[in-house]
């Protein structure tokens, strides 16, 4: 689904609700806020899932949907370069799901348990062993030396959508599918991500009402 689809979708639910008229930017501004929202809503489920927690009541069917909404945000087997013995983050991470230095399993350490995993005399840092402390942008690897980069898997934040648009010789906007960047999520969750669009402008309106958007389309051929 395309921008444009989901922006003319909007202005039908808002015409139908007497709720005025939103322009390109007040949309895509609150669809962008939305999307994040939604998305922060998923991985906060996500997280209830991790290897090793208990399956919450919900069960597995839920953790499959989260999974599969999730999948086209998650990045395998990224390279980090590492500087001294700091890695930089990528400027889309949201949150880290596995890193590895070659087949090994690079294992977290928290920051009051460093100095115990550095001097540790059972396993310490090695090309072998090795370990990382997490921070707002960094990780910090241990061994400290030996360790040129690090293979992460992790999860992406959405890009940011954009209703492109030239003028027309009225002056008016009139979309244009260059420059414009659609909705990476499936249909289903970026209708969601439009009702919650919808509610941030304050528009108040009925399921109901993007079922006969569907309907009017159908109709019209558009």
């Amino acid at each position: 689904m395309s921008i444009d689809d989901l922006y003319k979708m909007v202005l039908f639910v808002c015409n139908k609700n007497q709720a005025g008229g939103i322009s390109n930017l007040d949309f895509q501004r609150s669809y962008n806020i939305a999307q994040s929202q939604y998305f922060s809503d998923l991985v906060g489920r996500f997280q209830q899932y991790q290897y090793g927690r208990p399956i919450p009541r919900v069960g597995l069917g839920e953790n499959e949907t989260v999974m599969t909404k999730l999948s086209k945000f998650i990045i395998t087997n990224a390279v980090a370069v590492i500087s001294g013995n700091v890695a930089i983050k990528p400027s889309n991470f949201i949150r880290l799901l596995a890193m590895r230095y070659g087949n090994l399993k690079v294992f977290r350490v928290e920051h009051d348990k460093v100095w115990s995993a550095v001097t540790s005399t059972i396993d310490p840092p090695s090309t072998t062993v090795v370990y990382y402390v997490e921070y707002d942008d960094t990780w910090t690897i241990y061994p400290t030396s030996g360790i040129s980069s690090i293979n992460i898997d992790y999860l992406r934040k959405p890009a940011d959508v954009v209703w492109n648009y030239t003028l027309d010789n009225d002056d008016r906007q009139v979309y244009t599918a260059s420059g414009s960047v659609d909705p990476e999520w499936d249909d289903i969750s970026a209708i969601e991500i439009a009702t919650r669009a919808l509610k941030i402008l304050g528009v108040h309106f009925k399921d109901s009402d993007f079922t006969g958007y569907g309907q009017q389309v159908i109709q019209q051929g558009e």
